[in-house]
């Protein structure tokens, strides 16, 4: 890997990074490669990528000459927080970034040719100022030559972060770079690698067996991954291309739609109760149904309000509390879909228990805005 210096570009008197590339000014071929590279990375315009500004050769190497990026790593801003006991990154805060990325890996993998980064990890994403990321060392310790297989590296990579292909130098693809960015995401997630590519495959001469069981899914070592979030993730990793999503547009869309899942109900899916509930008077008020139902909850609601007491004596239910009724029903109806979604692989029958799901949700907001106007109107 080719080393990065901070230097000075005398005209502007400003900061640039300087790499230093792999690239031999002994092979003419490699040179011409090189050349063509830099003049296609110096055209890139994205405001997650760091600029390619010039490049030149200094005895037998050739340099790149790169905007420099200010900030920390987030390899460095992760050792940081689980050194302070903080843990690993929010969820919330990584699906963020992982929006970010995929989108520019989107951009860099629809250029002709692909460009593709083949190194990314918490090291090379630069957390800058604004909160919002800056993917670094793109095509710049690599010359890419395109083949009938794919794309071959003639660089070096970071075995944790890197997919099969890399390791067994098989043809390479934008799905390559998607392994990467599971890789890290997980990463930043858990605050742990995952399996890496090399231990959870096992070749026999040249046909490759899987071994998933040695991939923990994200969602059993961090809870508040939701399971169709951690599947997306998961999903990345998986050891063979085709296994993986097509491109990056198409994990985004699936990031999007877990991502949805998780924002539809005015509360946690709760898990399935089998015990019978008992009411003030020690009456079994479970439902007449063998079926499992989950148990509502909602973040204003008080149990002791489902009857007027008076004398231990039900009164007829008040407005508010059948507008409350009949939005722990919606909610019910919110949840159901929502495990069905979890649940579904196919994502456009997924998508259409969501959509169900937010009809629900959103009946189940306006009944209790219905409720709390009743409530204030009676007090």
């Amino acid at each position: 890997m080719g080393a990065v210096y901070l230097a000075t570009d005398k005209r502007f008197a400003s900061p640039v990074a300087v790499k230093e590339t792999l690239a031999d000014l002994h092979d003419s071929d490699a040179r011409t490669a090189f050349e063509r590279e830099a003049a296609l990375l110096n055209r890139l315009r994205h405001p997650a990528l760091a600029h390619v500004i010039d490049y030149f050769a200094e005895g037998d190497r050739q340099y790149l000459v790169m905007q420099y990026a200010e900030g920390q790593n987030l390899h460095d801003a992760l050792e940081q927080r689980l050194r302070d006991g903080d843990g690993p990154f929010p969820i919330d805060q990584v699906l963020d970034w992982a929006e970010e990325l995929l989108d520019v890996l989107d951009y860099l993998h629809r250029q002709e040719p692909s460009v593709l980064h083949l190194d990314i990890k918490p090291g090379n994403l630069i957390l800058g100022e604004n909160g919002r990321l800056l993917l670094v060392d793109f095509g710049l310790a690599r010359v890419k030559c395109r083949t009938d297989d794919g794309y071959q590296s003639l660089a070096a990579y970071t075995p944790p972060y890197a997919s099969w292909e890399q390791l067994s130098d098989e043809g390479l693809d934008p799905r390559s770079d998607l392994f990467s960015l599971g890789a890290t995401l997980y990463h930043l997630t858990a605050g742990r690698l995952p399996a890496n590519a090399a231990s959870r495959m096992r070749s026999f001469g040249a046909t490759p067996i899987r071994g998933p069981e040695l991939l923990i899914p994200v969602k059993d070592l961090v809870p508040e991954v939701f399971p169709m979030v951690s599947e997306v993730i998961d999903r990345s990793l998986a050891l063979i291309k085709d296994d993986r999503y097509p491109s990056a547009a198409a994990m985004l869309e699936h990031l999007r739609l877990a991502r949805q899942s998780t924002r539809l109900a005015p509360y946690p899916i709760p898990q399935f109760d089998t015990k019978p509930r008992q009411d003030d008077e020690g009456f079994d008020s479970s439902p007449a149904t063998d079926t499992f139902r989950p148990t509502p909850r909602r973040l204003d609601y008080d149990p002791r309000r489902e009857t007027e007491v008076a004398g231990h004596e039900p009164t007829r239910p008040s407005p508010a509390l059948k507008a409350e009724a009949s939005a722990d029903r919606a909610i019910d109806m919110a949840n159901g879909y929502l495990l069905r979604a979890d649940q579904e692989r196919d994502s456009e029958v997924a998508a259409k228990y969501l959509r169900l799901a937010q009809l629900a949700s959103e009946t189940a907001r306006n009944l209790l805005e219905t409720a709390a106007l009743a409530n204030k109107d009676h007090g």
